[in-house]
């Protein structure tokens, strides 16, 4: 069985990432999956994570999970731009998870399939791209939706609002 690669944001939920991830790896454990895990450290790594993720394992990379809320899935998608054919899983972890509710996705089914063993969960999605000619060459991948001035601003003060887990 090829070895499955995750990327884990352990700060996203308030801690959420980091109870699931143990969870899935007990599991992952208990059914000798071979896996290696990656936990980011800051806004922006699980983008550099998948770029070198991909880069070592080139044409091996065929399962990749990230665990994690929707800044996590964005940064993994635009790490992984240049790769083709692989199963990219998320495993909602975030605070409000917008992703995986308009996806269809949660979080009990990878716990299914590495109980069967089997292979993970695949649906097929379509990708969003933006460019924005002013800030970069570089065209920015996007899943489920993509907001640009006043809600963006909002979301952002929201995310770091202290009390922003009572909202």
């Amino acid at each position: 069985m090829n070895e499955w690669y995750f990327i884990v944001n352990p700060a996203a939920g308030h801690g959420k990432g980091l109870r699931t991830w143990r969870s899935i790896e007990k599991e992952l454990q208990k059914v000798e999956i071979s896996y290696r895990s990656f936990l980011t450290q800051h806004e922006g790594h699980a983008e550099v994570l998948a770029r070198q993720i991909s880069a070592m394992q080139d044409d091996r990379l065929k399962r990749l999970i990230v665990i994690g809320g929707d800044g996590t899935i964005h940064e993994v998608l635009n790490g992984l731009k240049e790769m083709e054919h692989v199963q990219l899983s998320f495993v909602p972890a975030g605070h409000w998870n917008d992703a995986a509710k308009g996806l269809g996705i949660h979080r009990q089914d990878v716990l299914k399939e590495v109980r069967k063993q089997k292979r993970m969960l695949t649906k097929t999605f379509s990708l969003g791209s933006f460019q924005d000619h002013a800030e970069s060459a570089q065209s920015v991948l996007f899943l489920n939706h993509i907001g640009a001035g006043f809600d963006a601003h909002v979301l952002r003060k929201t995310v770091h609002f202290r009390g922003g887990k009572w909202l």
